[in-house]
C-alpha cells in the first residue's frame, strides 16, 4: 500500500515537479558530460537552458493538469452513472414491495370471498 503524503500540493503539480526536475537534471548532465565523451558532438548552448527549463515545466505541467481534469470529469460521470443505477434499483425494489403488498391484499380479499361463498 503506497504511503500517504501530507502534501498541500495537488497530485498533478507534484508529478510535474518531480518529472520535470528529473528531465532538467538529465539535460544539464548531457550538456556537461556529453562533450567529455564525444568531442565533436553538437550540444545545445548554455544560454538556452533557462528557456528549456521553463518550457519543460510548462509542457509537462499542462499535460498533467489536463490529465487530472479529465480523470476528475470521468470520475464524476462514473459516480453519476452509479447513482442513477442505484436509484433505479431502489425504485425497482419499492415497486416490487408495493406490488407484493397489493398482491397480498388481493389474496386476502379473494380468500374472504371464497370463505363467504362456502
Amino acid at each position: 500500500m503506497p504511503k500517504k503524503t501530507n502534501s498541500r500540493l495537488p497530485k498533478w503539480l507534484r508529478d510535474t515537479l518531480q518529472t520535470a526536475t528529473l528531465i532538467v537534471i538529465l539535460m544539464v548532465l548531457y550538456n556537461l558530460i556529453g562533450p567529455l565523451v564525444y568531442k565533436n558532438g553538437s550540444y545545445f548552448p548554455w544560454w538556452t537552458v533557462p528557456y528549456s527549463v521553463v518550457s519543460v515545466y510548462l509542457i509537462i505541467g499542462a499535460w498533467n493538469f489536463m490529465v487530472a481534469k479529465l480523470k476528475a470529469t470521468n470520475q464524476k460521470l462514473v459516480d453519476e452513472e452509479n447513482r442513477q443505477k442505484q436509484k433505479q434499483v431502489e425504485l425497482r425494489q419499492q415497486n416490487a414491495a408495493k406490488q407484493q403488498g397489493e398482491a397480498e391484499k388481493r389474496r386476502q380479499r379473494n380468500q374472504q370471498h371464497q370463505t363467504k361463498s362456502r
